[in-house]
């Protein structure tokens, strides 16, 4: 005599829908993103991003090696609070308003954002640049805008 007992039948699977829920819900003709026309053009696209972000460490950079150098030139080289917030000012802004405006490039569209955002970073460089003539507050308030 043997112990075994009659297999069971397992339960048959599910027949798995032709497409996926989440193919019907987004498709490449749905999606908004305009695709590249061309490799060049893809190239050039993934340069100006990778321009951005060294532009955006450069911004720091500018304020950390000299520092002392612009601190001379407002007569407040003696005051190491103050110098610090020549790069941390730039430093806060950057990593707080980086979900906001990635949040503003979703709403307004990505290319205006981007482009809007370099104009004002350049416009308030400038500033930065002047700042010599007004005071150390008014250089630190043009780094953090």
């Amino acid at each position: 005599m043997s112990s075994e007992q009659p297999s069971q039948a397992l339960p048959s699977e599910p027949e798995a829908p032709s497409e996926d829920r989440e193919d019907r819900q987004y498709s490449e003709d749905d999606s908004k993103v305009e695709r590249p026309k061309s490799l060049p053009s893809e190239v050039l696209f993934v340069a100006i991003i990778c321009s951005s972000q060294l532009l955006t460490q450069a911004g720091l950079a500018l304020s950390i090696v000299p520092q002392h150098i612009i601190g001379r030139s407002f007569d407040i080289d003696n005051q190491p609070g103050k110098l610090s917030w020549f790069s941390s000012g730039y430093s806060l802004t950057v990593s707080t308003f980086i979900l906001i405006a990635c949040r503003f490039g979703d709403v307004f569209g990505h290319k205006p954002f981007f482009v809007g955002g370099y104009i004002w970073f350049a416009l308030y460089s400038c500033l930065a640049g002047v700042a010599i003539y007004s005071g150390p507050s008014f250089f630190i308030f043009c780094r953090t805008i």
